[in-house]
């Protein structure tokens, strides 16, 4: 997960591109960071982040993979319980 976070974070900084919800990607991704370190991986929250992420970046081809690639991390934790 935090190997997938980063590398969002890393090329969503070098995207030359102005961006209208950066903002937003960049609120999430910090987040996402946060609760790996401190261990707080709700699936939930986890998934709700994913969405704003996509939201946020989905229509950009050059994030795509690495949107791919948290989208991945976050299906790995399964399935919100009902």
């Amino acid at each position: 997960m935090r190997r997938a976070v980063v590398r969002l974070r890393r090329e969503l900084d070098t995207h030359p591109a102005e961006l209208r919800d950066r903002r937003v990607a960049e609120r999430e991704l910090e987040a996402l960071g946060e609760a790996v370190d401190s261990g707080g991986l709700d699936v939930e929250t986890l998934r709700c982040a994913l969405l704003r992420l996509t939201a946020a970046l989905g229509s950009v081809s050059a994030l795509s993979l690495a949107l791919a690639e948290v989208r991945a991390a976050i299906a790995l934790f399964g399935v919100t319980p009902r």
